[in-house]
């Protein structure tokens, strides 16, 4: 994956492993996944694409960032690996790569049984 950022023109696969440049192709043929961003660990955005992309990148660099500082208060020594947020429609997460850190948009599926009541 050689996708160029604007701005810099430096590819993401400098950012990425091999095995988290799989993942992320994976992820991107995922039909439940509807967005994604990869952030620099200073918060300013490799790559995204799909719903909210514009909001993801702002969104999630102020969220990592409390997260962080919350963890410090605390007694954390290392920065919050793993963010996840979710109501009934959506599940939002973001984790920490090597170099980035990725922020992924899913949609919940519906439940099958979703509105089925018993009937005795």
């Amino acid at each position: 994956m050689t996708m160029t950022h604007a701005s810099t023109g430096a590819t993401i696969g400098r950012f990425l492993t091999s095995q988290e440049t799989v993942e992320l192709a994976r992820l991107q043929q995922d039909n439940s996944v509807v967005g994604y961003s990869l952030l620099g660990m200073d918060g300013e955005e490799l790559q995204g694409s799909g719903h909210w992309t514009d909001m993801i990148a702002p969104v999630f660099a102020n969220v990592a960032d409390l997260a962080n500082k919350l963890g410090e208060e605390l007694g954390e020594t290392e920065a919050c690996a793993r963010i996840s947020f979710d109501n009934r429609e959506y599940q939002v997460f973001s984790v920490i790569l090597s170099a980035c850190r990725a922020v992924i948009v899913k949609r919940k599926q519906a439940s099958v049984t979703e509105g089925l009541r018993s009937v005795g």
